[in-house]
C-alpha cells in the first residue's frame, strides 16, 4: 500500500494506518480551527483581521468542496452556503479598507481627495458596527460545530475504509474536482475582458479556489504539480492589483457624481489609476495567458489612447 502524501505542518493521521475519512477530517479540523481563531478577531472589524478571516474562510469551503468530492453528502452544501455568507458579509469592508489604504499610499495632495479619504472613513465606521451586529446574530459558532460534527463522522469511518481500494477512488474524486477548477479557471480567462469588472471577478475567485484546493490537495493524499501554485500565486496577485485600482476609480466616481466641482480636482489622479489599471491587466494576462496576450495588449493599448 503507498503511504499518502501529508503537507507540510499537517497534524494528521500518517502511514499505512491513514484512510480517506481520518485524512479528510484532519483537514475539516484544521481548516475549521483556522476559521474560528480568525472570526473572533474580525469581529473588531481591523483590516488584517478581516482579510485574515476571508481567507480563512475562503480556505474552508474549498476543503469541503474536495471533501464533498470523496464523500458526497446534503450537508456539505449548507454548511459552505453558510460559510459563504460570513465571507460576504465582510467584502464591503474589506473593499473601503483596501480603497482608504490604496489612495493614502499614493500621497496625493489637494481638498477634494482628503474629503474622500474623510467620507471612507465615516463609512468604515458603520460597516464596522454592522459587522459586528451581523456576526452576532448570524450564530457562525453553530457552523464550525457543525464541522467538527462532520469531521467525528468522517473519522469513525475509517475501520470500514481502511484499505487501499477506497484511499485510490478517493484520490481519484479529488483529482477530479481539482481538473474541474483548472478548467474553471482556462474558461474564465478565455472570457475575461478589460472593461468587465465582473468577468475579472469570476477569474480572481477561480484562481483562488484553484489555489486552495492545490494547496489543500496534498494533505488528503494526491500528487499535485509543484509548478502551479507559485503560478497561482503570482496571478493571484496580479487580479488583485488590478481589482484595488478598479475600486480606486469606483470610489473616486462616486465622489465626483455627487459633487461635480471635483472633477477637474481628480482628473489627472483618475487618469492615472486608469492608465495603470490597463496596464497591469495586459501585463497579468500575457503570463497568465499566452494565448490572449496579443489581443490583450492591443484591446490596452487602443483603450489607453487619447480621446
Amino acid at each position: 500500500m503507498t503511504s499518502p502524501i501529508i503537507h507540510p505542518g499537517a497534524h494528521g493521521p500518517r502511514g499505512p494506518e491513514a484512510d480517506s475519512g481520518s485524512l479528510a477530517a484532519s483537514v475539516l479540523r484544521r481548516g475549521c480551527a483556522r476559521f474560528t481563531r480568525t472570526l473572533g478577531a474580525a469581529r473588531k472589524g481591523r483590516r488584517g483581521a478581516v482579510h485574515a478571516f476571508r481567507v480563512a474562510a475562503r480556505r474552508l469551503c474549498a476543503a469541503i468542496q474536495l471533501i464533498r468530492a470523496i464523500r458526497p453528502r446534503g450537508e456539505w452544501l449548507e454548511i459552505e452556503r453558510q460559510v459563504r455568507e460570513l465571507f460576504e458579509a465582510c467584502g464591503r469592508l474589506r473593499d473601503l479598507q483596501v480603497v482608504r489604504s490604496s489612495l493614502q499610499r499614493r500621497r496625493c495632495r489637494g481638498r477634494s481627495l482628503v474629503r474622500v479619504l474623510a467620507q471612507t472613513d465615516e463609512r468604515i465606521r458603520r460597516h464596522r458596527k454592522r459587522l459586528a451586529r451581523f456576526l452576532d446574530d448570524a450564530r457562525p459558532e453553530k457552523c464550525c460545530r457543525q464541522v467538527q460534527d462532520l469531521a467525528a463522522a468522517l473519522a469513525g469511518t475509517g475501520r470500514a475504509t481502511r484499505h487501499y481500494g477506497t484511499l485510490a477512488r478517493a484520490r481519484r474524486a479529488v483529482e477530479s474536482a481539482l481538473n474541474r477548477s483548472r478548467r474553471d479557471l482556462r474558461l474564465a480567462c478565455r472570457r475575461v475582458q478589460i472593461d468587465k469588472p465582473k468577468r475579472l471577478h469570476r477569474v480572481r475567485v477561480a484562481a483562488k479556489v484553484c489555489r486552495y484546493q492545490l494547496e489543500i490537495a496534498p494533505s488528503l493524499g494526491v500528487r499535485t504539480r509543484q509548478p502551479e501554485v507559485p503560478g497561482l500565486q503570482r496571478l493571484q496577485k496580479g487580479l488583485g492589483v488590478i481589482t484595488d485600482l478598479m475600486l480606486q476609480q469606483a470610489e473616486l466616481a462616486r465622489y465626483v457624481r455627487k459633487h461635480p466641482g471635483a472633477r477637474r480636482e481628480l482628473g489627472a489622479l483618475q487618469e492615472r489609476i486608469e492608465h495603470e489599471r490597463r496596464r497591469r491587466f495586459a501585463e497579468v494576462f500575457a503570463k497568465a495567458w499566452p494565448v490572449r496576450a496579443g489581443a490583450v495588449r492591443v484591446h490596452a493599448a487602443r483603450s489607453a489612447r487619447p480621446g
